[in-house]
């Protein structure tokens, strides 16, 4: 089950059983910076969203279904890209570049993280465009501090996760693979169009975790770029350092966990900073 995104007709987000008159519709012809919220604004958003995800009233429902609803047919060619972090081996085997689980991983296989696949010995990502999870957020549901206040974020995730925390809420597209939930065509320019059209200076990319998608990550951060939307990333860090540089290098990124801590809730015990 795909679809596309259509910036004319408007995004179809996942509801989360908060209704539909979350927060602010945000109207006119202004620039999608000019877009503050007022306190009672923010607070209907943020109430509107849920502990993990949210939308505001101008966003369409769009049924969320859960992975253990079973596979859905989707044309997994159009969500297919060659992967950029990985080694050839002999015998048709890669061994992925990306995190520092480096799986070496035989054809037909896939990695850990269940979105990256080898295929006669070319590895490929199978969640570029996929988009299973969109929303606009109230900036101040990230992680970050004092980055644009008073603003919206359009944030999106597909599907996979390279670690397994314990406190995971979006548990049902992290772990699952992408031909387990509902995904969205969304090519990065598309995204670009979104941001603007919401009037959200930012593009967030959340939800499950960033690493996973890389390939697409960094073409939908140039596209914003481009259009003069801004990215962030909400991530775990566990990346390999090369990767870590090609795809965040112009990045400002932070560091949020202890070791101990990350040992314990994620089971892995790399933190990049």
């Amino acid at each position: 089950m795909s679809r596309e995104f259509d910036a004319q007709e408007g995004i179809k987000v996942p509801a989360d059983g908060a209704g539909g008159d979350g927060g602010p519709a945000v109207r006119g012809e202004r620039s999608p910076f000019s877009c503050l919220l007022d306190r009672r604004s923010f607070l209907k958003c943020a109430l509107a969203s849920g502990a993990a995800l949210g939308v505001c009233e101008f966003a369409q429902p769009l049924v969320a279904i859960p992975s253990w609803a079973g596979p859905q047919k989707q044309d997994d060619s159009r969500f297919t890209v060659e992967a950029k972090f990985y080694q050839k081996l002999q015998n048709q085997k890669i061994k992925c570049k990306l995190c520092p689980r480096e799986c070496t991983v035989g054809d037909r296989e896939r990695g850990y993280c269940g979105v990256r696949e080898n295929r006669g010995g070319t590895y490929y990502s199978l969640v570029y465009s996929r988009v299973c999870a969109a929303h606009v957020d109230p900036l101040e549901k990230k992680p970050l501090f004092h980055y644009l206040p008073g603003t919206l974020a359009f944030s999106l995730a597909t599907a996979g996760c390279n670690v397994n925390c314990k406190f995971c809420q979006n548990w049902d597209i992290s772990q699952a693979r992408p031909e387990q939930v509902p995904a969205d065509y969304a090519p990065p320019k598309a995204i670009a169009e979104l941001a603007k059209q919401y009037h959200c200076p930012t593009i967030a990319y959340t939800y499950s975790e960033p690493v996973v998608f890389s390939e697409y990550l960094m073409d939908a951060a140039d596209a914003g770029h481009e259009a003069g939307v801004h990215s962030v990333v909400v991530s775990n860090g566990y990346m390999q350092e090369e990767a870590l540089k090609t795809a965040y290098g112009r990045w400002t990124r932070s560091r949020s966990i202890s070791k101990r801590s990350r040992r314990r809730i994620t089971g892995t015990s790399l933190l990049v900073s």
